[in-house]
């Protein structure tokens, strides 16, 4: 068996003392954080005890934290979801062995002050805080959020480096990391034109985000170009001669048992997983881990690219 730990450290992680205590990250991030208070005994100590074992060395300046002195990242969502879940742990492997802690900051919590928008105060609320960075989630690839001029302004006037979480094929005037709907969209529809299918069902779902309406939106282009037919359906259930296209974890639910096996966009889970032909996987904590890489760029004054777009990773089942 491996030793748990970061590649090529062999040092014990917060994700490693999160599944051996059975707690979630942000509990265990709390416990030998800044914010230990916020987690009641005996969990506190269970944990504080099972890092003891693994031999984990913090690397955040507790005082430090507690004073709000620019080590905390603030990572900016419109909701949390299992999306902005993943980004915050791919944030959490890349900052925290630098010394940087993120803060999820979920507008929606976040009481407006008067005479602004939620997501406008949401934005000074990081900023009369002292991050040392500011990361923002976009949720919609199509529209630019309403809060996103303020941060730019805002945070690019203080010299707060800040970057755009997303998808979308535009730029905003800031660095960006995207996940790549366009690769995706393509892999999805290889998958139908590799079976053969002049046609092929795509499976949306019903309570998706601006994100999967974006991806519809590239797979149907996608499949307009290479000549095969969609019809679009909020359950599994292809006609002759159709492959699937799924677009969440619920759009191949329902084929558990069955012999086909259809694309869809997928996550780690390998229940879900061996039920595809081919999955998709975007990547969600690969791009928090590329977006912590590309702030600590930031802070350190090196050269780079404005924007980073990060390929999906594509799995074939045999």
């Amino acid at each position: 068996m491996s030793k748990p730990g970061r590649p090529g450290s062999g040092e014990p992680t917060l994700r490693d003392i999160a599944k051996a205590t059975g707690c979630s990250l942000m509990t265990v991030s709390r416990v030998l954080g800044a914010h230990a208070d916020l987690v009641a005994e005996p969990k506190r100590s269970h944990i504080r005890r099972v890092a003891e074992q693994l031999g984990y060395r913090p690397n955040l300046n507790i005082r430090a934290l507690r004073r709000g002195s620019g080590t905390l990242v603030g990572l900016l969502t419109e909701r949390f979801d299992a999306r902005s879940h993943a980004i915050l742990i791919g944030l959490h492997d890349t900052l925290v062995p630098q010394g940087l802690l993120p803060c999820l900051l979920v507008i929606d919590h976040q009481p407006a002050q008067p005479g602004m928008s939620a997501g406008d105060s949401a934005v000074r609320h990081l900023i009369e805080r002292r991050m040392a960075a500011i990361l923002g989630i976009l949720p919609d690839p199509a529209v630019a959020p309403e809060w996103l001029p303020s941060l730019t302004r805002e945070a690019m006037e203080r010299g707060i480096p800040c970057l755009a979480i997303g998808a979308t094929a535009h730029e905003y005037g800031l660095p960006m990391v995207r996940a790549d709907l366009a690769g995706a969209a393509h892999h999805l529809v290889d998958h139908a034109v590799g079976q053969g299918a002049k046609a092929a069902c795509l499976v949306e779902d019903p309570d998706g985000d601006g994100w999967q309406r974006a991806l519809a939106a590239a797979v149907r282009s996608e499949a307009k170009r290479r000549g095969v037919a969609l019809r679009a359906s909020a359950r599994p259930l292809p006609k002759a001669g159709e492959a699937v296209l799924a677009l969440s974890e619920a759009g191949v639910a329902g084929l558990a048992g069955q012999a086909l096996r259809p694309a869809w966009i997928s996550t780690h889970d390998p229940a879900f997983t061996s039920l595809a032909g081919t999955a998709v996987d975007l990547r969600w904590e690969d791009l928090g881990r590329a977006a912590g890489e590309h702030l600590l760029r930031q802070r350190e004054g090196a050269g780079q690219d404005r924007t980073v777009d990060l390929e999906p990773l594509v799995r074939r089942q045999e």
